[in-house]
């Protein structure tokens, strides 16, 4: 009787977590006409704002103590095309790394391995430019698989991980305040970029592939030029440890950093021409195109994020919009 209440509790108490904690558990579609973020029923896939299309893997919280119940989702990624999408999930002594079809929903191949007490799962997922690999992080290696059908190609330790991307020719690896810089094929070390001591949460190229940013955990912004791996200017963003997430217009070299508080503009990635716009938004994920800037996050009242678009160029306004 006593085991039967004390599970009783432990799933009263499970479903009223937070499934939106984790920055990197949310990501905007390709197109920027939708989003995928973690929801009570699995890993939903959402429609222009907020509008529900599906879930994968249908698991409520309710059920996560039971040992296999794949039911918390630490990251998640479209492929580049954006008709695929790869979640992470986890039950207390499982993780698995899944590639969905999107249109359909129809699950495409799914890798399993077990973890010790949240060591060992995903942290960050990303697809190659030409959606042939998927890269995935975990606390202390990187594992490659075949975008097709999940045959794992190459691990590699390094530690710690918190975020990975995959750009033309290289991978980045953000690690707890520095990334590193590898070769796509050969997995070869090129070089390092310091910036802080938090975990990375975003790591960003401009157009030309110039200039690297990197945000973390604790709202810093470091710009560096990416061929030699110099730092031209750093910025502590927030003051009250709320992370920062980066994105560059793919027309420009113009660098957007959301916090929980602003929406700061650097044209040219200069930070002596920096804009700042009130935001008192929530940000789990950050997009920009020609047109528009894009931004999943939720403000204090709402339980439940929704993608927000505003034109560019920003002004005062346009958070309130």
């Amino acid at each position: 009787m006593n085991k039967l209440l004390l599970i009783a509790l432990l799933s009263a108490f499970l479903s009223c977590a937070d499934p939106h904690a984790n920055l990197r558990s949310h990501a905007i579609r390709p197109a920027a006409d939708g989003y995928a973020s973690p929801a009570m029923l699995g890993m939903s896939l959402y429609r222009n704002e907020s509008t529900w299309e599906r879930s994968f893997g249908n698991c409520t919280l309710l059920l996560s103590w039971l040992p296999f119940a794949y039911c918390g989702h630490r990251a998640v990624a479209f492929s580049q095309s954006g008709q695929t999408i790869a979640i992470t999930t986890m039950s207390p002594v499982h993780t698995s790394v899944s590639v969905y079809d999107v249109a359909t929903g129809r699950l495409l191949w799914k890798k399993n391995w077990g973890h010790f007490f949240g060591f060992g799962v995903p942290e960050s997922l990303s697809f190659s430019t030409a959606d042939t690999q998927l890269q995935a992080v975990t606390d202390h290696d990187l594992r490659t698989f075949d975008a097709s059908d999940g045959a794992l190609t190459h691990t590699q330790r390094h530690s710690p991980n918190f975020y990975v991307v995959a750009g033309d020719d290289f991978l980045y690896l953000g690690h707890r305040g520095s990334v590193s810089k590898l070769t796509l094929n050969q997995f070869a070390l090129v070089r390092t970029y310091d910036c802080s001591r938090a975990p990375v949460t975003r790591i960003a190229l401009s157009k030309d592939r110039a200039i690297l940013a990197v945000t973390d955990e604790a709202g810093t912004v470091c710009v560096f030029d990416n061929e030699t791996g110099s730092l031209r200017w750093k910025r502590i963003l927030s003051r009250d440890w709320t992370p920062a997430l980066a994105a560059f217009d793919p027309t420009s070299s113009d660098l957007y950093v959301a916090t929980n508080h602003n929406i700061h503009v650097f044209p040219a990635a200069e930070q002596d021409r920096e804009q700042t716009i009130p935001c008192d938004v929530q940000v789990f994920d950050i997009k920009s195109d020609s047109h528009n800037l894009y931004l999943l996050g939720r403000r204090v009242w709402d339980r439940e994020p929704a993608l927000r678009s505003m034109q560019l160029p920003l002004n005062s306004t346009s958070c309130s919009r």
